[in-house]
């Protein structure tokens, strides 16, 4: 589904915006792009924690297959974000973009926090500080009146 938004958005975004029901596709495409990642990622967290102290090399592959959930998320989420800035939320046209109700604007926006936001979830320190206030610069943008 995700593949054929793509498709899609390649065609529609650059003459329009996309439909509210597009919209909403988008929106579900991406989601489910993720769900599967994020579930896994937190089971093989929480069976990580469980096997520190017990057994040393289950804890090893499962802090090895973290890394590479994590760094799956944050592909999916860069490439999510990317798109949104680019299709939907460009900087060199103005805020508007080819989100051009301000229903769509706070739509791309929230969208974008809550991808910036799941990449957070796997992140650690300091990077994930930066990550989570990048989230929260998002969800704040989408606040802005019109």
């Amino acid at each position: 589904m995700f593949r054929y938004m793509r498709r899609l958005i390649a065609i529609v975004a650059p003459d329009g915006p996309l439909t509210m029901h597009e919209r909403k596709i988008f929106s579900m495409s991406c989601t489910i792009l993720l769900e599967g990642h994020r579930e896994a990622y937190r089971y093989v967290s929480k069976a990580a924690s469980e096997s520190a102290g017990v057994d040393p090399q289950r804890a090893e592959a499962a802090t090895e297959y973290l890394e590479l959930i994590a760094s799956e998320i944050a592909k999916h989420c860069t490439d999510v974000v990317g798109i949104i800035d680019i299709c939907f939320l460009p900087a060199d046209t103005g805020p508007v973009g080819s989100a051009a109700t301000p229903e769509a604007r706070v739509f791309y926006k929230k969208m974008k926090g809550d991808f910036i936001k799941y990449m957070a979830e796997v992140k650690d320190g300091p990077e994930k500080e930066k990550i989570a206030q990048d989230a929260f610069m998002a969800y704040s943008s989408a606040k802005v009146r019109w």
